[in-house]
């Protein structure tokens, strides 16, 4: 077999991937679909890292969307709510006394950096792990913490998958979240490795 029809095949299987995902966001109508079909997306993507049995996409892709729909919503949603309070307090700190400012932006950064954490980790814990859910917030920022390395590849990654995709939007519109994700499942799996 040739190393072009491989790639091609490989390319199918990405795009298919990235499809499946924009058909399940629909398919919970975005609100509910959202979140479990991104960890379906990392679920797939882990499956075919990890080198388990072939089985069709799309097959694959329907089991972890159901398997993971309540946890990565319960998580997904959580985690919203938490960025949106801390983006409005942040916007918020101006009109403190000026004596105040200072603490509040400390608190808002070390919170605000908890949370990137949380949303890096979040989607390979929860497709990595079967654990409740404040076990796998936990989970989240032991992993953040364990591996600096791991974290700082993965920001390091996702700030040049971010800069191609803000020169060629047309890439996001192809491949979606995919590339994200297969960056953030082979660096985290290695990271999870070490919380053994």
């Amino acid at each position: 077999m040739s190393r072009a029809f491989i790639f091609a095949e490989w390319l199918l299987e990405i795009l298919r991937l990235h499809f499946l995902w924009i058909g399940y966001i629909f398919r919970g109508f975005v609100v509910a679909g959202l979140f479990p079909a991104t960890a379906a997306v990392y679920a797939v993507v882990r499956h075919w890292q990890l080198k388990r049995e072939a089985r069709p996409t799309a097959v694959l892709f329907k089991q972890y969307y159901e398997e993971n729909f309540k946890t990565s919503n319960a998580l997904g949603w959580m985690f919203f709510v938490i960025t949106g309070i801390i983006v409005v307090n942040f916007l918020y700190i101006p009109n403190y006394p000026e004596k105040m400012r200072l603490v509040m932006y400390g608190v808002i950064f070390f919170f605000a950096f908890l949370l990137a954490i949380a949303w890096i980790y979040v989607f390979p814990v929860i497709v990595h792990y079967n654990l409740s859910i404040p076990e796998l917030f936990m989970v989240t920022l032991r992993a953040g913490f364990i591996s600096l390395s791991g974290l700082i590849m993965q920001l390091l990654f996702a700030g040049i998958i971010v800069m191609l995709i803000y020169k060629l939007p047309a890439l996001f519109v192809l491949f979606g979240v995919v590339p994200l994700s297969m960056i953030q499942v082979a660096v985290s799996i290695n990271v999870f490795d070490k919380l053994k």
